[in-house]
């Protein structure tokens, strides 16, 4: 392929958040899986698929290549999630953000997406649904070697303890989608709390916590967020990104960081 990320992201995202208008002719000259491979960041999960624009609806078509990569990536077999949503909602924020004036917003994924076709394959051949699919491999990782990113997540517990608050639901739902999108990375969970009370217990509170994260990803999908791809580390008090010298201070210090990177043995 002699284009560059730019040509094929606002292709791909043009068939997947204006499908009201018709595709760029240019679009089907290239195999889709080949496209997503640069919005997924990773092998891509199609083998020979193709878009159909049938009237009002975009469904994938099979070309022969089979059908466990679409089940997988559309989250239809067993502990597996939608990784094909996570990527449109992501990539969708990300274009409203940056250009609000040409697409301030975008249909929701169960507008964009109709997944009746792979589901009807997948029931006519149970097999395809529980077959393995190729994936990365986290046995023996030890944590994060080369780091790709790192970000600060404002993740409510209740106080003294690991338990969510209701309203930090979106921001786990955020945060799942991302790491959906980066899945060939391993994660590490940072857990980080203010200097208020016992080191302690503040140690070992920022270590429940950050665990807290990494099994509800966990229960969100076994497929995608295994146990091995984890390492979890709490820190307490040790590690304030600013003094603790004020209530705002303090708040920005009840964090929990994510690494993304490639998988250290």
């Amino acid at each position: 392929m002699k284009r560059g990320l730019e040509f094929y992201t606002e292709r791909v995202l043009r068939a997947a958040f204006l499908p009201q208008e018709r595709f760029p002719v240019d679009l089907f000259s290239y195999r889709f899986d080949e496209l997503l491979h640069f919005v997924f960041v990773r092998k891509p999960f199609f083998l020979d698929v193709h878009l159909v624009d049938c009237e009002d609806d975009v469904f994938f078509r099979d070309t022969g290549g089979g059908s466990r990569g679409h089940v997988s990536a559309f989250g239809i077999s067993s502990g597996s999630d939608n990784i094909f949503a996570a990527t449109y909602n992501t990539f969708g924020k990300i274009q409203s953000v940056q250009y609000p004036k040409f697409m301030p917003t975008f249909p929701p994924i169960s507008e964009a997406l109709n997944t009746s076709y792979v589901k009807a394959v997948a029931a006519r051949s149970p097999e395809v649904a529980s077959a393995p699919v190729e994936a990365p491999s986290w046995k023996g990782t030890v944590g994060v070697g080369e780091r790709v990113s790192t970000r600060s997540w404002t993740i409510n517990f209740q106080t003294g303890s690991a338990s969510f608050t209701s309203e930090t639901v979106s921001t786990l739902e955020e945060l799942k989608e991302g790491l959906l999108v980066a899945g060939s990375l391993a994660v590490e969970i940072h857990g980080h709390t203010d200097d208020v009370g016992d080191a302690e217990y503040n140690r070992k509170l920022s270590q429940e916590r950050a665990m807290a994260v990494r099994n509800w990803l966990n229960s969100q999908s076994a497929k995608n967020f295994p146990i091995d791809r984890f390492r979890v580390v709490g820190h307490g008090e040790d590690a304030p990104k600013v003094a603790n010298t004020s209530t705002a201070n303090r708040a920005v210090n009840r964090r929990v960081d994510v690494i993304l990177g490639t998988a250290a043995r």
